[in-house]
């Protein structure tokens, strides 16, 4: 098939996931065929069947509305809104797909997802670059580039934007966004998710694909909260429409330039994108400037191409784990000193205490919320 993975592959995901949460003891069927519709079209058909608890057809009527499950007592029992299915739905009518649902109570449920093996977008996404592009002057790298195809949205974040100092430009379809990001290299990327032909996901994938502009600071902004999503897909935040105007002020002052270093430069080494995304933010509020590696490798290159100020650290990563990135850190000329702070989880054995005598501070996950992480910097470089 020739379509949109990112939002395929959502769509499947967020069904298995639903008859995962659904299904205590069972067996969770994926297949997929192709199939011919009454008008000859080549089509493509995905399901994903459940022998789990079921729903009857007034819970299935249901199903697709925001922040609604089959009833309370789901809710209660298996938790979530709900709002994963309204989503999926969205993601099929962008690909011109459908969603059917087949269930019965005690016995299980099937969702299929039919939709056309080659995807064609609108043509006003095929069209040249975009004549709706608005801006104002500025140097690359001293702007902000807003996409969204809401014109009314996008008066009133340029507008604040402008009364918060900001130089902006503005897009109203992913594609001519595209293009602009790659000709400013703005400092920040503003990024509504539900537009049509190449959507926020998409745009997103390709921004973060692009060895040029993944080191972009991109924040989604939109109507349906899909955090978990977002993060994973290398977003450095994330709004919900309406806009809270003043969380709006306090993630877009973390793009102005000047003031370099206001504490220092903290390299933050963590698997978890959302872990990571939480722990930029407080830091950031406290003057930190923050770059992140995603393993102790990607972090062991951090630290020799640019010595940090203080390093946060995952015990437990993938390709190098927190004990190799300290002892390649130690081993790096210059950096001996470098204050290290060690996040974990986990108890530690003997053997584990001597190979963490390197670190500045070891500091256990479950206190996290109860400590001041940037407490703890200030105290390590003071």
């Amino acid at each position: 098939m020739h379509s949109d993975l990112t939002k395929t592959r959502q769509v499947l995901f967020n069904f298995l996931s639903n008859a995962a949460k659904f299904t205590d003891k069972g067996t969770i069927t994926v297949a997929a065929s192709r199939i011919t519709d009454p008008s000859g079209g080549d089509q493509l058909s995905f399901s994903v069947s459940d022998s789990g608890i079921g729903m009857t057809a007034e819970q299935v009527s249901r199903l697709f509305r925001r922040f609604e499950q089959a009833d309370s007592s789901t809710t209660r029992n298996f938790g979530g809104t709900g709002l994963g299915l309204s989503l999926t739905r969205a993601f099929a009518d962008i690909l011109f797909g459908t969603i059917t649902v087949s269930s019965v109570p005690g016995q299980g449920s099937t969702f299929t997802f039919t939709v056309p093996a080659i995807y064609v977008p609108p043509v006003d996404e095929q069209a040249s670059p975009d004549p709706d592009v608005i801006g104002d002057g500025g140097a690359e790298g001293d702007i902000i580039l807003v996409i969204d195809d809401d014109t009314d949205q996008l008066a009133l974040t340029t507008r604040f934007l402008h009364r918060e100092g900001f130089q902006v430009r503005t897009a109203t379809n992913g594609r001519s966004g595209l293009d602009l990001a790659r000709k400013l290299r703005p400092r920040a990327i503003l990024l509504d998710v539900m537009m049509p032909g190449v959507d926020g996901w998409s745009v997103l994938s390709q921004i973060k694909s692009d060895a040029l502009l993944a080191p972009i600071p991109v924040v989604m902004v939109t109507s349906v909260d899909q955090r978990k999503l977002a993060a994973s897909l290398g977003a450095s935040d994330y709004m919900l429409k309406p806009v809270n105007w003043a969380r709006f002020g306090k993630i877009v002052n973390q793009f102005r330039l000047a003031e370099p270093d206001r504490r220092g430069t903290v390299l933050l080494v963590e698997d978890e994108a959302m872990t990571r995304m939480a722990m930029r933010s407080t830091l950031e509020e406290d003057g930190w400037s923050v770059v992140e590696a995603s393993n102790g490798q990607e972090g062991l290159q951090q630290v020799i191409d640019n010595k940090p100020d203080v390093v946060i650290v995952d015990l437990n990563m993938p390709i190098l784990d927190g004990f190799g990135f300290l002892e390649g850190v130690r081993a790096v000329p210059g950096c001996a000193d470098i204050p290290v702070i060690v996040l974990t989880g986990r108890e530690f054995s003997a053997d584990d205490r001597s190979k963490l005598r390197g670190a500045s501070q070891i500091l256990n996950r479950g206190d996290l919320a109860s400590a001041s992480l940037a407490e703890r910097l200030r105290d390590l470089t003071v």
